[in-house]
């Protein structure tokens, strides 16, 4: 919150955020990593701070990296595994400037 209060105060005249869902909001569950971040845009946006939030996706390297194998008995298994019947949204790491250079010039 002290972000959305510094920048009204301030009178910033545009904030440009890479915010993600308030998991909070939206579902009842809280999700410390992603409702710090939903707050921060929510509060921006009570306070009326002029704001252009960016949302991206998932990069394939986190996908990578998250798919460390461990040890399961004699089994290795990797897990943070996405459900196969879930549709994802990803792109890679080297995609997001040109998507926010376009968002701007948008």
């Amino acid at each position: 919150f002290k972000l959305a209060e510094m920048c009204e105060r301030q009178h910033v005249q545009h904030v440009v955020y890479s915010g993600m869902d308030y998991i909070y909001r939206v579902t009842g569950t809280r999700c410390s990593r992603y409702d710090g971040k939903g707050e921060i845009e929510y509060r921006l946006k009570e306070l009326k701070v002029p704001l252009t939030a960016l949302r991206m996706p998932l990069t394939y390297e986190y996908l990578i990296h998250s798919l460390v194998p461990t040890r399961e008995g004699n089994d290795t298994v990797f897990n943070n595994i996405i459900e196969p019947q879930l549709e994802v949204d990803v792109m890679g790491s080297g995609d997001i400037g040109g998507v926010v250079k376009m968002a701007f010039e948008r």
